[in-house]
């Protein structure tokens, strides 16, 4: 029971990893293009 829950949240934090990573990479070109648009 331990392990499986921390099975689930070693995954729950491979998978908050991946997204705060995936964010971090795509929210500078979103930005860049945001402040050309508004200049």
């Amino acid at each position: 029971m331990v392990h499986t829950c921390f099975c689930l949240f070693m995954n729950h934090n491979l998978i908050t990893s991946i997204l705060s990573f995936c964010l971090t990479a795509l929210i500078p070109k979103y930005n860049l293009s945001f402040t050309k648009l508004i200049l």
